[in-house]
């Protein structure tokens, strides 16, 4: 009422259900598994009509199951979790653009505090499913038409799916190449300027204790001035992700000689799966200084994967360009 109005000035409006859920997903991680559930559950249809009727159904689930860790949750769960839920708003003949735009709201949840992490399962289908679109619509593109025809068909929503969740949840699965190669396998769709864009995107503000900074000052300006707010704002558990590969490759880097190069060529490609920005830019920055590691390096780029090579590329072009410029 108005009397409580008066003596609550601070108190405007109710607390939003989404700021709500991204508060709670952080806290409790059974609900950040809910909403995982519901996001795979809403995808389902899409996904069999789009993935599972071009392969084995069997064979995909088997691949799926070898390459991630399965989840807690129990199949008894799961029938009990799924028979509540109504059906699915995401039809089989539904596009790419409508279906971004059902299952942004609950994936805006669960960026911040990272949770996708607990679902690597959702996040591999994820991938398959926007592979599959990207295929299909490269496949409608005459040949006239070139890259910058797909460039500029991307809506708002898919580009905001891509730089916000898709590429910057890779950190958050340590040491993983399947679903490095899940991610490989949408990017490799795009042209190379839009990978390139999407890399700059994950590398901002900046890497590791510098992003972190940035972060909290952000965040702070934030509160004193919310007109003014950061376009993007990088998870917490990202940038934790970010600290811990620095300090590995940092360390594996001092130990690196010519006796143990495969070894430790081996140890910075395993690192470089879920973070290769940070691993790649502490290498060149050790090459500037130290002239006798380009030969070593070349022989530890054997040993990382495809989209390894590609961040390689971009991380090259951004050294010589003087940083972001």
């Amino acid at each position: 009422n108005a009397e409580t109005k008066k003596n609550r000035p601070g108190v405007k409006a109710m607390v939003s259900p989404e700021y709500l859920l991204r508060v709670l997903s952080g806290v409790y991680p059974d609900i950040a598994l809910l909403i995982c559930n519901h996001i795979e559950y809403t995808i389902d249809p899409i996904y069999t009509t789009m993935v599972l009727q071009k392969k084995d159904k069997a064979a995909v689930w088997t691949e799926l199951c070898s390459s991630c860790p399965t989840t807690t949750t129990s199949n008894e769960q799961d029938a009990t979790y799924y028979s509540l839920l109504p059906p699915s708003q995401i039809k089989e003949n539904m596009t790419w653009e409508e279906m971004v735009q059902q299952i942004m709201p609950p994936l805006q949840a669960i960026i911040p505090a990272g949770s996708i992490q607990y679902m690597p399962l959702l996040y591999c289908k994820l991938c398959r499913v926007v592979s599959s679109f990207f295929a299909t619509q490269q496949k409608q593109l005459t040949e006239d038409e070139n890259d910058d025809d797909m460039s500029r068909s991307m809506d708002a929503y898919t580009w905001k799916f891509l730089t916000t969740f898709l590429v910057p949840s890779l950190s958050l699965f340590p040491s993983n190449p399947a679903i490095c190669s899940e991610l490989w396998s949408v990017l490799s769709l795009l042209p190379y300027h839009m990978r390139y864009k999407l890399y700059n995107q994950w590398r901002k503000p900046f890497l590791e204790k510098e992003s972190l900074r940035a972060t909290t000052t952000a965040r702070s300006s934030h509160q004193r001035a919310p007109k003014k707010r950061s376009k993007y704002i990088k998870p917490l558990p990202i940038i934790e992700s970010e600290v811990q590969t620095g300090l590995a490759s940092r360390a594996t880097l001092k130990r690196l000689s010519k006796d143990n190069v495969k070894d430790m060529g081996r140890q910075l490609s395993k690192y470089a799966h879920n973070n290769p920005l940070v691993v790649f830019t502490k290498i060149l920055n050790q090459i500037e200084s130290y002239d006798n590691l380009i030969i070593m390096m070349v022989e530890t780029f054997r040993f990382v994967s495809v989209l390894g090579l590609d961040v390689i590329s971009y991380c090259l072009l951004v050294s010589l360009g003087g940083g972001d410029a």
